[in-house]
């Protein structure tokens, strides 16, 4: 009997997913049904910006559809631009562009060679489902509009859910000054228009990649406007080095039992040796990617709470850099005032005659900002109860 696989979210996942399906098809015949209820598959929210100046924070040469083929988005990209290098860090529409190839690539060989397996595109939302055949794990996905999708192979590849809305006083959520979805269609023109128009600056909640890529964006669309930038450690990302020189790889060794301090130890130790051997000391956490998933599992429940207490936040600054481009613009905005980080949570978002006051708390003590709006940009919800 013929695999009925659905993949819901049309994003990078669902379109990889879809590809290596169409890829093994002679193999493993199977129709496939990608359901997207954007207007189109392959960008997701990564790639689906239309900003230029939003970069990849990996270079090309790390990047490919297939663990096989690893130079293969490198040898795309330069049908495109011939001067693109392993170390380019490309605008995230081009690789928009590059999964839609692949999967348009993929669907071509495969009706070339038979069409073992069938791929169909269905717009809409997914809803529900319910269970045909527990035994067999064959069951129906019902969208918004009353079809219904059959299926012995579900996949989930909806994304990250969006982030905690901001905390505001009754009603202040449905007002145009606080936008909970930077990515929202015309969210951030919106912004460019409060910036302009409002008393005070924009303030960005969250000083992660979100915040790099509004700041960009709302620079491009409102010059001059000013932007304060809060997390509770009011720390963005580092950069990527603008060259990178071949050095040494010496495995890191752990003690045990690993804790979250004995984590900390042994990477500082590994950096400074590097740095004093005239070394970069982003290299030792890129070094840390195959076995980071290890090390965290080898931690107890303990260890881990630890380790996002006291370390989570310094750690996502230096494993989820910036662009070297987009890092001498973020530090440009810094040096002439048109973006000042701050150390402090936000309390509570409420409404006054011309904008909005954020109430930021900081050591204990309270302070008011005035605002022409409130984006949020947190990034993703983490809590996995939502």
């Amino acid at each position: 009997m013929e695999r009925q696989i659905v993949i819901v979210g049309g994003g990078a996942s669902g379109t990889l997913l879809a590809t290596q399906l169409l890829r093994q098809g002679a193999r493993r015949p199977a129709s496939v049904t990608l359901v997207e209820s954007g207007p189109s598959v392959g960008l997701g929210l990564a790639y689906g910006t239309t900003d230029e100046v939003h970069r990849l924070n990996v270079p090309a040469g790390r990047l490919s559809a297939f663990p096989d083929d690893p130079g293969h988005f490198l040898r795309w990209a330069r049908r495109e631009d011939p001067a693109a290098g392993e170390w380019s860090y490309l605008p995230r529409t081009a690789y928009g562009r590059y999964l839609q190839d692949v999967l348009g690539d993929a669907l071509t060989d495969a009706l070339a060679c038979g069409g073992a397996t069938q791929l169909r595109l269905a717009h809409g939302v997914a809803e529900r489902t319910t269970t045909v055949d527990g035994a067999r794990g064959i069951g129906l996905l019902h969208l918004e509009d009353g079809r219904c999708l059959p299926y012995d192979h579900l996949v989930l590849a909806t994304g990250h859910a969006g982030p905690s809305p901001l905390p505001t006083t009754v009603g202040v959520e449905h007002g145009e000054g606080v936008i909970n979805d930077p990515w929202a269609p015309g969210a951030l023109d919106r912004a460019a228009r409060l910036a302009r128009d409002g008393d005070g600056p924009i303030v960005l909640v969250g000083t992660g990649l979100t915040m790099v890529d509004v700041a960009l964006t709302l620079t491009r669309l409102a010059p001059g406007t000013a932007l304060t930038a809060l997390s509770r450690h009011g720390l963005a990302p580092q950069p990527h080095p603008h060259e990178r020189r071949p050095r040494k790889v010496e495995p890191l060794r752990f003690d045990e039992p690993v804790t979250a301090r004995s984590l900390l130890r042994t990477v500082r130790e590994a950096v400074e040796k590097a740095m004093a051997e005239g070394d970069d000391w982003t290299g030792v956490v890129d070094d840390l990617r195959p076995i980071t998933t290890r090390l965290w599992q080898s931690l107890d429940l303990l260890e881990q709470r630890r380790f996002l207490r006291h370390v989570g936040r310094r750690w996502d600054v230096v494993r989820h850099r910036m662009a070297p481009e987009v890092g001498d613009e973020i530090a440009r905005l810094e040096i002439t005032g048109a973006l000042a980080l701050r150390a402090a949570r936000v309390h509570e978002v409420r409404p006054v005659a011309s904008g909005l006051e954020v109430v930021i708390r900081h050591a204990g003590e309270d302070r008011v900002l005035r605002a022409a709006a409130a984006i949020n940009c947190t990034g993703p919800c983490s809590d996995v109860a939502r």
